[in-house]
């Protein structure tokens, strides 16, 4: 909600689910060696919660359509 931008929500939340790992486990277990971010490129407040949670941007995806989460 418009009302809730910029209290650090969405920040929360992302640390929480990087902090639980898959599976709601406490721990990110040795399998996981990375963990990726879709963003809209045009969503820059979105891109700063990643960066400033330690993500690096490698690139940004084309043409591409996700489908059915794929």
């Amino acid at each position: 909600m418009i009302g809730s931008w910029g209290k650090g929500y969405a920040t929360d939340a992302v640390r929480t689910a990087l902090a639980f790992g898959p599976l709601g486990l406490h721990r990110v277990t040795a399998a996981i060696d990375r963990v990726t971010a879709a963003i809209d490129p045009d969503i820059s407040a979105s891109q700063k919660i990643v960066e400033r949670l330690g993500f690096a941007r490698e690139g940004v995806l084309r043409d591409h359509v996700f489908t059915n989460g794929d």
